[in-house]
This record gives structure tokens, C-alpha cells and sequence, in this order.
């Protein structure tokens, strides 16, 4: 037992992972120092065990928010009503998470930490096991480590799952992957507060780059090996009101289906992470964000995920034809974990300006790209593929800033310092690494496209950072040329391997840059537009 500067107790509860936090209430306002001691702890131990804790949703929403911006509760599937933030995780429903899994690698930005809270526990089972995966990257041998290090692996929510044992699991299943994400991460990656490497795999983890599915599945059942050995395991047994919470960065977790028909239900609350890094620095990269040809009607609520339907009258394109990476931040379902509501909580109100102007980009987001990806082969290697991922990476770069910015707008007095937070907003999303890259790999006509999207993105971030709300002129002068580069790309990177053209006319559009659909715009035209 360990005795802290603010006066709580820390109990291990596992040789290598775990521990038991005594003497704090997690529903009461906690003193900073206080939050420190727990992170620290966090940082040491893996996973936290707060015993009797009795919160609502709304306190254990208040407690992670002191570990960092929180997400939605789940890239593709409903969260608790009302709740967005919450995710239920019902076993009554036949909806068990019993295989080995890191939360939400199938995205870019997998969550930074994960709190657990029992609210119906069964009398027998039902017990999380958590493995400390930085555990397991030092009991490899060294040669072990050194292949490890080298190797990617491309994590996806759409694999061969079991098949499913109840209707309702079956409803689950199609609503989980009702948009198919594809991402790579490092199969080492670097802790960006400790320094420590960790095996970052689990059951999203289906290829490693490079190899076949038969060597991928051996590399990746050898290396998975490590992480579930005993000692590397700690058991969290419920009781009603507990409260977990576990590093998503370094840990994997497994929840037993052991419990037969009894009632077993928890909630969850995921705070905002950042993009994983290898050994060498390289930052983990979106591959693909697909949405099947057929949808299906969400569920109403209390399902294991998070998410929001699609809204309009028509159906949009984009329930047709895959919906690359590149734009997920331009769709109306903000269900990647890059998106905007990772900022402050807040959410888009998708009936202001914003709608309005890139209404008819959203009818058609990702077609472009998507076209060029689907009609390229699978086998591909060199070049082609090199700058296929470089034109991703850039547009998605690219899309979670313009995302932030468009928040930022939307309320600009809530920021303390505007200048800061829209300069966070491109550094954060990685637009001047893959501009880098793209300068490096793309052909010309790409290159100075994409040259052009940045420098519209930076005066769009200027206007921002001088005040420029969401419905002003000063806003609008900026945006709209910017949605105007966003095409010129598109347009670059479809005649890169077709050798034609798109028009804005092919849409019924006057332009690219979104004039034409505005009601503000065809209203009230700013002057000198």
C-alpha cells in the first residue's frame, strides 16, 4: 500500500498491472493535484480500480473529462439516448466482447483512456481481464523486439466475426460495421507521456503490412501471445458502482462470456487520444473509411456503440459509393474518433450555415477519390500505392483541421485565445507533416493542388483567429475559396490515373467552391466576393 501527497491510497492488485485507488470519491470536484496523483498512477499501473463509487452518467462523464477531451461513445453504433458520450455495454442483448481488443484502433486516434462503470453485475462472471501490452513488448526476445518494431499492422472493424447467436447480436453485428474503417498502426508504439513501447494489437489488428494472411496471422498470434500470458493479466471482479479505468494506449481488455442468459451492464466513457507513433517517429495513417452499399436504420439506443444517422430526404452518394478517409470529417455522421466532437464536448449544430454551405459537397463526399481507389488493384505496390496512402493522408490531415476550425467558429468567444487554438488546430491535425510528404511523393499537378488547399486552409485559420465567427463575411470570404481547393485536389488526384476531368456542371453545380448553395451567400453576397 502506497500513500500519496494528497492523501489517498494506491493498492496493487497485480505483479505487473493494477492497482486499487482508496479515499477518493470520483463524483466529488477533485482538487488538480489530486487528478495528477491519479494519472501518475494510471501512468504506473495500467488500470485503476475506484470500489463503490455509485455515479450517474453524468458524473462518470465529469470524471473522465479530467483526463482529457472526451469522444463519442463509438465510431458506427448508438450510444446510451440522450448521452452521446456514453456507450452501453449490454450482455443481455447477446452482445459480448469476449476476444482480446485495444478500444477503437480501427481509427486513427484510438481514445487516450476508457472508464468502466458496473451498473448490473452478475452473480457469477462477467469479470474484465486487462493486459499491460508494454509487459509483454519487454518479454519478447530480442529478436522478437527488433522484427516488431519494423512492422505495421492494418487494424478494421469489418473482419470474419463469429457468426452471431441472437437477433439482437446480429443487429449489433451490422451496425458495427456499417462503416468499415481500415488504419495502420505501428505494431510497436511509443507512449507519448512515459516513452514506453508497447505491442499495439489485438483483435481489430487483422494484417501486417507487408505479408500474406497466412504469415500475417502467425506473426500476429505469436506476438498477441505475449500480451495475454498470466502475469501480464490483472482480473477486475464487478460489484455494483464500481468504476475502471485503463490506459487504451498500452493495455488490451477481454470480457468472458461466462455468465450464461444473466444481465450484465456497463457503461462506458472513452477521453480523446492522440495519433500512435512507431519507434521511429512514422505516425499511424487512415487507409480507408467505406460505407456499404446497403445501410441499415439505426437502433434507438442501449446497443454497445455510438453514432448518428444519416440526414435528407435523398439518399447521398456516399450510402453508395465508399466515402474514403480523406472526408469523413466532411459528412454529416461524425462517427470517426478524429472528428470534432472530441473538442470540448460540443457538438455541430448541422442545421446552421455550415450545412447549408457544404451541403452539396456532403451529397457527393469521397466519390473522387473513392473512385480511384476502388478501380486501383490490390496488389498494388511501389509508386502508385506510396502516393495513393500520401494523398490520404494529406486530404484527412487536411479534413480533421478544417473540421476543428469549423468548431471553433461556431462559437469563437469560447476560446480564450483564438490565435492558439487554430494554430493547435493544424498542428494537431497533421497537415505540415503530409504536406511534406506530399511535396516528396505526389506528381506535380498533385503537389501544387495540395499546395494550394494549404495556403486556402491557412487564411481560412486566419480568419478564424481574428474573430471571424461561422455566419460572418470575414468567415465566409475565407471558407468558401478553401472548399473550392478541397476540389481542385480531388480533381488533381482523379486525373492522375484516368487522364479526365470532373466539372462542377457534372453536379448541377455553378462552382466548386459552394457559392451557388449558401443561402447566406445568394442572400446577403459579402462584398468583394
Amino acid at each position: 500500500m502506497t500513500t500519496t501527497g494528497t492523501g489517498f491510497d494506491i493498492r496493487r492488485i497485480g505483479g505487473r498491472i493494477g492497482a486499487e485507488i482508496l479515499g477518493v470519491d470520483a463524483s466529488g470536484d477533485l482538487d488538480p493535484a489530486i487528478v495528477g496523483e491519479i494519472n501518475s498512477a494510471l501512468l504506473e499501473h495500467k488500470a485503476l480500480v475506484f470500489r463503490d463509487q455509485q455515479l450517474d452518467d453524468a458524473a462518470q462523464l465529469r470524471f473522465a473529462s479530467l483526463f482529457g477531451e472526451l469522444t463519442t461513445a463509438h465510431p458506427t453504433v448508438p450510444s446510451v439516448d440522450g448521452q452521446p458520450s456514453v456507450l452501453p455495454v449490454d450482455g443481455d442483448e447477446g452482445i459480448r466482447a469476449n476476444h482480446w481488443h485495444t478500444d477503437v484502433t480501427f481509427v486513427r486516434t484510438p481514445p487516450k483512456a476508457s472508464t468502466l462503470r458496473s451498473i448490473v453485475v452478475p452473480p457469477y462472471g462477467g469479470n474484465t481481464l486487462i493486459a499491460n501490452s508494454a509487459a509483454a513488448y519487454r518479454d519478447l526476445p530480442e529478436p522478437l523486439r527488433e522484427l516488431a518494431d519494423k512492422l505495421w499492422a492494418v487494424h478494421t472493424n469489418a473482419y470474419d466475426y463469429a457468426a452471431p447467436k441472437t437477433e439482437k447480436a446480429a443487429e449489433h453485428r451490422r451496425q458495427f460495421v456499417s462503416r468499415a474503417y481500415r488504419t495502420a498502426h505501428p505494431v510497436v508504439r511509443v507512449h507519448p507521456e512515459t516513452g514506453e513501447r508497447g505491442l499495439f494489437i489485438g483483435g481489430f489488428a487483422q494484417s501486417i503490412v507487408g505479408f500474406g494472411p497466412s504469415d500475417s496471422r502467425d506473426l500476429l498470434r505469436l506476438f498477441q501471445s505475449y500480451v495475454t500470458r498470466p502475469e501480464n493479466i490483472v482480473r477486475v471482479a464487478w460489484t455494483p458502482g464500481d468504476l475502471v479505468l485503463f490506459d487504451n494506449r498500452v493495455t488490451q481488455h477481454y470480457a468472458p462470456d461466462d455468465y450464461g442468459d444473466l444481465p450484465r451492464l456497463l457503461h462506458r466513457v472513452t477521453v480523446a487520444g492522440d495519433v500512435p507513433a512507431g519507434v521511429d517517429g512514422t505516425l499511424s495513417r487512415a487507409i480507408e473509411v467505406t460505407t456499404p452499399r446497403t445501410t441499415h436504420p439505426p437502433r434507438p439506443d442501449l446497443t454497445a456503440g455510438a453514432g448518428t444517422g444519416e440526414s435528407g430526404v435523398r439518399p447521398s452518394p456516399s450510402a453508395v459509393f465508399p466515402v474514403t478517409a480523406d472526408l469523413r470529417e466532411e459528412t454529416s455522421v461524425h462517427s470517426d474518433f478524429d472528428c470534432l466532437d472530441h473538442y470540448g464536448g460540443r457538438k455541430m449544430d448541422w442545421g446552421t450555415l455550415v450545412a447549408t454551405v457544404s451541403g452539396g459537397s456532403i451529397a457527393i463526399t469521397g466519390t473522387v477519390l473513392a473512385d480511384y481507389l476502388r478501380h486501383r488493384h490490390e496488389d498494388d505496390r511501389g509508386v502508385g500505392a506510396r502516393r495513393r496512402a500520401v494523398y490520404i493522408e494529406f486530404i484527412s490531415a487536411a479534413g480533421a483541421c478544417h473540421a476543428r476550425l469549423r468548431h471553433i467558429a461556431q462559437d469563437p468567444v469560447a476560446e480564450p485565445d483564438l490565435d492558439s487554438a487554430t494554430r493547435a488546430a493544424l498542428s494537431d491535425a497533421g497537415i505540415y507533416e503530409a504536406r511534406e510528404r506530399l511535396f516528396i511523393d505526389a506528381t506535380t499537378d498533385v503537389a501544387g493542388a495540395g499546395q494550394l488547399m494549404f495556403e486556402r486552409l491557412r487564411g481560412l485559420q486566419r480568419a478564424i483567429a481574428a474573430g471571424a465567427s461561422i455566419s460572418s463575411a470575414a468567415f465566409h470570404d475565407a471558407y468558401h475559396p478553401y472548399i473550392g481547393s478541397v476540389w481542385v485536389y480531388r480533381v488533381a488526384v482523379r486525373e492522375e490515373p484516368e487522364g479526365r476531368s470532373l466539372s462542377p456542371e457534372a453536379f448541377g453545380w455553378d462552382g466548386w467552391d459552394g457559392t451557388d448553395r449558401c443561402a447566406i451567400c445568394r442572400e446577403a453576397p459579402a462584398s468583394g466576393r
